[in-house]
């Protein structure tokens, strides 16, 4: 059954709030584990926090997350909803994706060989959430290509090599 607009308020209020439960046990098991310094809490600069995508079709989206509660709750200045700030500038609203996937999986042009330089020259980075992000990543230090997002055609088409059961219709991909 559909959610009431309460009851959608009271889901991402709940939602916050266990995010503000898992943040206050990573601090304190973090400063009770601590060894190498004295941690001290108001030495957090900010706490940034994706939430939950509930709708994504560019240039639509909708987070689930209420930053201002969070940040009221665990006294830390915390960032969020940077999906909207990406689709505001003509992004596809996955605005640390191509940065980390870049950081990460570029390649390295220091490659022993030819033949392994040129492997590593062109690269599809593809993470399959809610949706596909696919960034396109170059050996040399360039920023990502591209980067783009289709609710349901690659599951649909990856799901048969997983479980077998394939999404016709798109419907798990939403």
């Amino acid at each position: 059954k559909p959610l009431s607009s309460r009851e959608l308020c009271e889901l991402n209020y709940s939602f916050s709030m266990a995010h503000v439960t898992a943040i206050e046990k990573l601090l304190t098991e973090y400063a009770q584990n601590c060894v190498e310094m004295t941690f001290n809490r108001s030495s957090i600069d900010l706490c940034v926090i994706h939430g939950q995508t509930v709708f994504h079709s560019p240039p639509l989206s909708h987070q689930m997350l209420n930053g201002a509660l969070i940040a009221q709750s665990i006294q830390i200045p915390v960032c969020y909803d940077l999906r909207a700030a990406d689709l505001a500038q003509g992004g596809q609203g996955a605005p640390i994706t191509p940065l980390a996937d870049y950081i990460l999986f570029r390649g390295d042009d220091k490659a022993s060989s030819t033949v392994e330089k040129q492997r590593r020259e062109r690269r599809a980075v593809v993470n399959l959430g809610g949706f596909c992000n696919v960034t396109w990543l170059y050996c040399k230090d360039d920023i990502p290509i591209y980067h783009s997002n289709d609710e349901t055609v690659p599951k649909g088409h990856l799901v048969p090599y997983t479980n077998g059961d394939k999404d016709e219709e798109g419907l798990e991909g939403r």
